[in-house]
């Protein structure tokens, strides 16, 4: 099962919430992304890839320098459908479509005034029926390029994700996270409500979350990143 971590503005930015972010991407092996929207900034940056390790998202995290009013979405993935390439990594840019080599941006940014695309979304969950319309990529990419490249689908996102998520429930368990550049974070959920984190007031699509600790020989804990 894969997980989806949301940070909506005015949560707090700081480094408990990297640990978390950073240890997604060594839990999850088959692939590891991010995005995330400035305050007062109508672009969306995101970055993904397989082999993420650890250490490198802490670090991006820290020099990006993000604050409480920021806005920050990730993934981990746990491969069900499609090859695991750089490509099936979540963030996908909405109604981005592959090239010949089925292959996608992994790094990049997607502003307001860009037009031809809305934001990016991950996913949680198993999209029914989109298996194998490419089966090089994922049931996600495939619900992307079908059922989101609609612009009054994005509309309802928007405005109205409760509805969304009723109407569209019937394509497969999900759990989606959105990043726009114009509205910022959307979510959305078929089954059940997101679990927000008592301590860091993170949002996540299921309970796969949290730091792992280790222990030396004198019993002191330390984080591993």
């Amino acid at each position: 099962m894969c997980l989806v971590g949301i940070k909506l503005s005015g949560v707090k930015m700081n480094n408990e919430v990297i640990d978390l972010v950073a240890d997604t991407a060594r839990r999850y092996r088959s692939g590891f992304g991010y995005a995330f929207k400035r305050e007062g900034e109508s672009i969306v940056h995101f970055n993904k890839k397989v082999n993420f390790k650890p250490s490198d998202v802490a670090n991006e995290l820290v020099a990006l320098d993000l604050q409480d009013e920021d806005e920050l979405i990730w993934h981990g993935r746990a491969a069900t459908h499609g090859d695991v390439t750089d490509s099936n990594a979540h963030p996908y840019i909405i109604g981005e479509v592959s090239d010949e080599n089925n292959r996608l941006t992994t790094k990049g940014s997607v502003a307001i005034n860009d037009g031809k695309f809305h934001g990016v979304f991950m996913h949680n969950g198993i999209f029914r029926h989109y298996e194998t319309e490419n089966p090089f990529l994922s049931d996600t990419y495939n619900f992307g390029v079908t059922v989101l490249n609609d612009k009054e689908v994005i509309d309802l996102i928007k405005n109205d994700p409760i509805t969304y998520s009723r109407k569209y429930s019937d394509y497969g368990w999900a759990r989606l996270a959105f990043l726009f550049p114009d509205v910022g974070i959307r979510y959305t959920s078929d089954s059940g409500e997101w679990i927000e984190d008592e301590d860091t007031g993170l949002l996540f699509s299921n309970s796969g979350y949290g730091v792992s600790k280790l222990y030396d020989i004198g019993g002191k804990t330390y984080q591993s990143i």
